[in-house]
Formats: structure tokens, sequence, C-alpha cells
């Protein structure tokens, strides 16, 4: 790690009223997250582009919803 670097995480340490070990430490931990977020989100575009929905797949659950019934439908 470059110096500039170093000093913006001990800056942001003091922001935090943290270690600067416990902000690099959190700040990684959260790149790691979104990245795992952005993993998921590429995963179900390319099952929904491979299976796409079809028109009026979910009409019965959406109906079902919005009258607070339950209806029968294949599956269930």
């Amino acid at each position: 790690m470059d110096e500039p670097w170093l000093r913006r995480l001990d800056e942001a340490a003091k922001v935090r009223h943290t270690a600067g070990w416990r902000s690099f430490r959190v700040a990684w931990s959260e790149s790691l997250a979104a990245a795992q977020r952005r993993r998921l989100a590429a995963e179900d575009r390319a099952g929904y582009e491979s299976i796409p929905v079809e028109p009026d797949e979910f009409g019965c659950l959406i109906n079902a919803q919005s009258t607070g019934t339950r209806e029968s439908g294949e599956g269930t």
C-alpha cells in the first residue's frame, strides 16, 4: 500500500473512531459483499435470459394477491 492510500485510511478511521485496520476490514467486507450481490444479479439475469418468463406466467398469483384469495393452479 502506498503512503497516500494509508493516509486516507487513517483519516477515515479517525472519522469513524476506529483503528485503521478495522476501517480496512469493514471496507474490504463491504467490497466483497457488493461483488457477491453483483455476481448473483448477473446469474439471475442470465437465468431469465436463457428461460424468459412467459406472458401472464404469474397472472394467477398476482390476481390472488390483489384479491386476497387463493386460487388453485398448476403445481399447487
